[in-house]
């Protein structure tokens, strides 16, 4: 779903806000989705005026514990 919704942002020419950064990361997350969460950070996780909530830098951290990738979940790919 998160996908389809990029997706349609994009062909739209919508660049995703502080609060869609924040949810699609908490939802790849949650989902386990570490390759789709580290693609979509590097894109927009620097763009001027993006900055992660604390709870999304949790939620990345316990995905790549989860993962079994625990030297980034105290780094992240931020």
């Amino acid at each position: 779903m998160v996908d389809e919704i990029l997706r349609e942002m994009e062909e739209n020419n919508v660049d995703p806000d502080l609060i869609t950064v924040n949810h699609v990361l908490k939802v790849y997350a949650a989902e386990s989705k570490i390759q789709a969460m580290e693609m979509f950070m590097r894109r927009w996780g620097t763009e001027d005026g993006i900055k992660l909530e604390r709870g999304t830098m949790i939620a990345m951290a316990k995905a790549y514990v989860k993962a079994g990738l625990t030297k980034k979940s105290g780094r992240g790919v931020w």
